[in-house]
């Protein structure tokens, strides 16, 4: 949930850029990704908090990096697709081959060093 919040506090703030690593692109998509029957169910009845990043960072004039594995299980690589397609311009997708989304900040760390 760490991208949801930093696109919510983006929205807020003024930051130089916005990198989101294996962040999740809403909890209404990713409930349906994960338990179709959500979609049968009004999303007010199942939460409270919809950690919408892609609302929060479709008007956001500043460069955003999406950077995602493709082997991840808990968080989908469309949720790394969805998020691009609500960035604004400039933006970038990053993925990262046979990169699980639990791993990809030791992958770019040892890679850097």
């Amino acid at each position: 949930m760490d991208g949801a919040v930093a696109a919510q506090l983006a929205s807020i703030t003024q930051p130089a850029a916005l990198i989101l690593e294996a962040a999740i692109s809403s909890v209404p998509d990713v409930m349906r990704e994960r338990a179709g029957w959500t979609r049968f169910v009004p999303e007010h009845f199942i939460m409270q908090s919809r950690f919408n990043s892609k609302k929060y960072i479709a008007n956001l004039p500043l460069p955003t990096l999406v950077i995602h594995g493709d082997s991840g299980r808990t968080v989908s690589i469309a949720n790394a697709e969805r998020l691009y397609g609500a960035a604004s311009d400039p933006k970038q997708l990053e993925i990262i081959p046979r990169g699980a989304t639990t791993v990809l900040i030791w992958s770019i760390r040892n890679a850097t060093n």
